[in-house]
């Protein structure tokens, strides 16, 4: 272990936690991952038992136990780090799958630890966290024997990636949908594993949001929305129906519900409402407040041929306020050019082909597997 970084050996320093049975091949990859974002720092892999029975056998560790022993490995793993790099450098741990799960409980170490390093010292990116799916708040899973934990509050800046439809870490709110559960299923095949190799600069930034905590800690996400329904891209005598399963699918996830509600149309009584106000003002123009500044004065109007008792006129609704801005990306090297154009942020079948073992990784598709190892879908193993 070196004792003090010199020079001619600080370099920014990535550690990378791979998920359930090294389901991303790192020492290939590594210079792939998020679009080579990490491609210029001094990369390491931690090692962790990465088990989670019954799913990785009967005799295999519990996931809890695994992740325990992983956040120790990872301790020792960020001493050494942060002994490499100079003024102005830092560590990322890189959380991937389950392997998130070991960067969250790492996370949740260093609010107690007096020695924990200063903020510009250290950075956190988890990719597919199944901890962070709003499905999996604080639920016990009881077929990987684990406690889910919604991720703590933390003074590190934090990179969250999550693919739409991936099973893992975009499980349905409304598992009672059972189309959604389905699609939720192959997306845990197709959409998964792509999105540890997503370039975060092609994200749109609708896609993007930032929040800030209470103790300062930026947490910027990107969401990656999916081309195509998993269902469909694995069915894909489906694709006519695409459309009227996408409204089925979307309506399990409550992020969905704002969009729904200001797509219904006005309910009739609000209509007649309305109607009986314009009716009004046709009628009687003086009984309806002018149109100008405060302070006008309605015009005169000749005696009319009929009254009508004075109605107030229903106010339009106030116009949205505009959205917050989102901030910059927590490292330049996941930050698109000032002069690219807005991109989709979808990934597009030869993205999906480029990822790992390409069309040999949908050959594996098999959800009657995939829901015997875990309950609907939202198992972290890969």
């Amino acid at each position: 272990m070196l004792s003090s970084a010199t020079p001619a050996l600080a370099e920014n320093q990535g550690l990378f936690v791979n998920g359930i049975a090294g389901n991303v091949p790192l020492g290939l990859v590594k210079d792939a991952i998020l679009g080579g974002a990490f491609a210029s720092y001094n990369n390491t892999e931690v090692d962790w038992p990465q088990q989670a029975r019954p799913t990785t056998g009967q005799d295999s560790l519990t996931l809890g136990e695994s992740v325990t022993q992983g956040a120790d490995n990872l301790d020792a793993a960020l001493a050494k780090a942060l002994t490499q790099i100079g003024p102005g450098e830092h560590v990322t741990i890189i959380g991937l799958s389950a392997g998130a799960l070991v960067a969250d409980e790492q996370l949740k170490r260093l609010l107690t630890d007096p020695n924990a390093p200063d903020k510009s010292k250290l950075k956190f990116v988890v990719v597919a966290d199944s901890s962070r799916s709003t499905f999996n708040q604080n639920r016990y899973d009881n077929v990987l024997n684990y406690q889910y934990s919604t991720p703590a509050e933390t003074k590190y800046d934090t990179i969250v990636v999550v693919a739409e439809y991936d099973g893992f870490a975009d499980f349905p709110d409304r598992a009672w949908n059972i189309v959604a559960v389905a699609n939720a299923y192959v997306g845990e095949f197709l959409n998964h594993v792509p999105s540890v190799f997503t370039d975060l600069s092609t994200v749109a930034p609708s896609d993007i949001t930032a929040t800030t905590n209470s103790l300062g800690g930026v947490t910027t996400k990107y969401f990656i929305p999916s081309e195509h329904l998993p269902l469909v891209e694995l069915l894909p005598f489906l694709e006519p129906q695409e459309a009227s399963l996408k409204q089925i699918v979307d309506s399990a996830y409550i992020r969905n519900d704002a969009k729904s509600a200001a797509a219904a149309p006005a309910p009739a009584a609000a209509v007649a409402v309305a109607n009986t106000a314009d009716a009004a003002a046709i009628a009687a123009p003086e009984a309806v407040a002018p149109a100008g500044a405060a302070g006008d004065t309605a015009p005169e109007v000749s005696a009319p041929a009929k009254t009508v008792p004075a109605k107030q006129p229903v106010p339009a609704p106030e116009p949205a306020a505009d959205p917050t801005p989102v901030s910059d990306a927590l490292d330049t090297a996941t930050q698109a050019p000032a002069d690219t154009p807005p991109p989709t942020g979808r990934r597009s079948a030869a993205t999906r082909g480029s990822v790992g073992s390409g069309g040999a990784h949908r050959s594996r598709v098999n959800p009657a597997s995939s829901a015997a190892a875990s309950r609907a879908g939202a198992s972290p193993s890969a």
